[in-house]
């Protein structure tokens, strides 16, 4: 996500190439928020949590399971850790 001003948006429409205009606008965006459901953990799930957790990036689990379950995921996905629980 990104505001971008009134000048930046006419600008945007104006442009002849939209694609090399948004290029432009593709920078300093802030993430919203990313979803996903699946029954079971996908391959380097565990390190891709890692590296967004190391550039900053907050990562937060829901879950409808039982607290039982959610540990057991968030422990293997690398959520939680002993000093977190």
């Amino acid at each position: 996500m990104r505001i971008l001003s009134d000048q930046e948006v006419d600008r945007f429409l104006k442009h002849e190439d939209p694609e090399k205009q948004a290029d432009l606008f593709e920078k300093d965006l802030v993430l919203l928020g990313a979803t996903c459901v699946e029954d079971r953990l996908q391959d380097d799930v565990p390190q891709t949590l890692q590296l967004l957790q190391k550039a900053g990036i907050k990562v937060w689990m829901l879950t409808g399971d039982k607290l039982e379950t959610a540990e057991n995921i968030a422990t293997s996905c690398s959520l939680l850790s002993p000093q977190t629980q």
